[in-house]
């Protein structure tokens, strides 16, 4: 007969104090003859692997589990009988403390499914995810396009205490316009029709404010914004009363800031407003080795949307060669959009190499983007501004145009010389 520690040191222990530990008996609780490799429970649960081995510490010392090695790996056992009163009762005790961490738990699914694999920096984002949203923090999130940004800001808002009420988005890219983007952010009152029109400041109050690609937005309106966020007040346009910032605000981009500022593109105070947490998205280049592991989560997905059994599509051997060998530019996003469309040309089930590489050539063909002669210019003349700190007849011989010419462009691109001459 096994020997477990006195059954009141296992209730009285923190044993049931941990989420990450209560997760791990929930597993247990409901597959008891099953044995889970270390890094399967550290994939199904979304944590590190040395968080994982730590909250079997206590577990292993209790006397519940047994660790063990096979075929050169480590696995974990459950040790309590499936029908004795011991089981029971930690049952019965997982079972009520387990809805507060089941919240973490679906979280995980609906947002990092698709994301996390083996490697184990994106379990690293997942730990950082639940404890920033339990605060009211800014959140910078930064990583190449297609990596899940926008999942991680969604999960960071949905843990939060401020899920009762939605998430606002607003994607900088969309205007140009300073005029624009502030009625949108700030709101404005409408004396034409006597009425308010309340911005994205206003409506997320009490909720979280998602600003997409924050690098898109204009120098001069990038101060207008720190000078809010410093104040922690807001005042609609054509208005003189303020109103305290009531929202959580989170900010992603696919630039590095830092450089943005060093080259005078980013306004600095901004960057520190907004920078309070920094977490950084890796691209599927840095972790190749879950490709192959995404990919199974993404083809599963499609099946069963599809009403298929999981598992019924499957790809060949060389195929997961392949994707492992694609860089990526994408990232997750283009590995999704892949395997559906693959799913949907598999032959007798089964999604070839060359499946994937006319896949992947149709990819090439469409990824080409091109500058417009107007953003080309605009980029020449900041340049060439910066370069003159702003010098305007420095800058017309440099460029071979007039001086009338070149003010004409600063009206038209917005450039705010002052910063240029700091």
């Amino acid at each position: 007969m096994r020997n477990y520690r006195n059954e009141s040191q296992i209730f009285k222990s923190e044993t049931f104090a941990s989420p990450l530990r209560l997760e791990i008996l929930h597993y247990f609780i409901g597959n008891p003859q099953q044995e889970y490799e270390l890094d399967q429970l550290s994939k199904i649960t979304g944590r590190l692997k040395t968080d994982v081995e730590a909250s079997l510490l206590l577990l292993e010392k209790l006397g519940i589990v047994t660790k063990f090695e096979k075929e050169g790996k480590q696995y974990v056992r459950f040790n309590i009988p499936e029908n004795s009163e011991l089981f029971k009762r930690i049952k019965a005790e997982v079972d009520r403390r387990y809805p507060k961490t089941e919240k973490i738990v679906k979280i995980r699914e609906k947002y990092f499914t698709g994301i996390i694999g083996k490697d184990q920096r994106m379990a690293v984002v997942f730990e950082m995810v639940i404890r920033i949203s339990k605060s009211d923090i800014s959140v910078l999130i930064s990583g190449p396009p297609g990596c899940g940004k926008d999942r991680v800001a969604k999960a960071i808002h949905e843990l939060s205490n401020r899920s009762d009420k939605p998430i606002y988005i607003y994607n900088c890219q969309a205007y140009s316009e300073e005029d624009k983007i502030a009625k949108i952010l700030y709101g404005y009152i409408d004396y034409d029709k006597d009425k308010i029109v309340p911005g994205l400041f206003e409506k997320a109050s009490g909720s979280t404010l998602y600003l997409k690609q924050i690098n898109a937005l204009p120098l001069n309106f990038q101060q207008k914004l720190a000078k809010t966020l410093r104040k922690g007040r807001f005042t609609r346009i054509n208005d003189n009363l303020e109103h305290k910032i009531r929202f959580r605000l989170i900010c992603d981009t696919d630039q590095n800031l830092e450089e943005l500022v060093k080259k005078g593109d980013f306004y600095e105070d901004l960057y520190y407003q907004i920078n309070t947490i920094s977490l950084r998205i890796p691209s599927l280049k840095e972790r190749p080795s879950d490709i192959p592991i995404l990919a199974d989560e993404f083809l599963k997905k499609y099946c069963i949307e599809n009403g298929l059994p999981p598992g019924s599509i499957k790809f060949s051997p060389e195929a997961y060669e392949i994707l492992k060998s694609y860089q990526w530019p994408g990232n997750v996003v283009e590995l999704e959009n892949i395997v559906y469309r693959a799913s949907v040309l598999a032959n007798d089930n089964i999604i070839s190499a060359d499946i994937i590489r006319f896949l992947k050539d149709v990819e090439i063909v469409e990824k080409p983007t091109f500058k417009t002669l107007k953003e080309i210019e605009e980029e020449q003349i900041r340049k060439v501004l910066r370069y003159c700190k702003g010098n305007i007849k420095e800058a017309a011989d440099i460029l071979g145009i007039t001086r009338a010419t070149i003010y004409n462009r600063i009206r038209l691109y917005n450039i705010d010389l002052n910063n240029l001459r700091d």
